[in-house]
């Protein structure tokens, strides 16, 4: 498990580097409480990485806090871990919405090209960006409906 999680966080540097810029995962963490006093986490990059290493990385309690200590994130002992990623769900639901917000205009863009506005007069563009997005709103509902009505 220990290569998993290295392989994930290794890219860590990457990862931050491709949240929105607006993204204050500091601000975040205060915001939601899962950052109250810096005394174990230091900041929300720290506690996002902890996170990933204990969910997709696979590690477990007692690992996670040994590869926290070790790479000077946190000192945490696994009881304490447990409760700081208890106290951090309201941060993670958040950066996994704002990621999913992301995803979705991300797919809006490639798939009906609304990132480019093919018309030339002045309601144009809002006529057309209109038209796409109730495409795009039916789409996924009938989507929604096939995937729920299959066996």
């Amino acid at each position: 498990m220990l290569d998993a999680a290295a392989a994930l966080l290794g890219h860590f540097p990457e990862l931050l580097a491709r949240l929105p810029a607006d993204l204050d995962l500091d601000r975040l963490a205060r915001e939601t409480k899962a950052i109250q006093r810096r005394r174990e986490v230091a900041d929300g990059a720290g506690l996002l990485r902890i996170a990933l290493a204990r969910g997709p990385g696979g590690l477990s309690l007692r690992q996670t806090a040994a590869w926290a200590s070790l790479l000077g994130i946190a000192e945490l002992s696994s009881p304490g871990l447990k409760y700081r990623l208890n106290q951090a769900t309201g941060f993670l639901a958040a950066y996994r919405l704002r990621w999913q917000i992301e995803l979705a205009y991300k797919r809006l863009k490639s798939l009906l090209h609304i990132d480019r506005l093919p018309t030339r007069t002045e309601r144009g563009p809002q006529s057309w960006l209109h038209a796409h997005l109730i495409l795009a709103l039916l789409c996924d509902d009938l989507s929604q409906d096939f995937l729920e009505s299959s066996p």
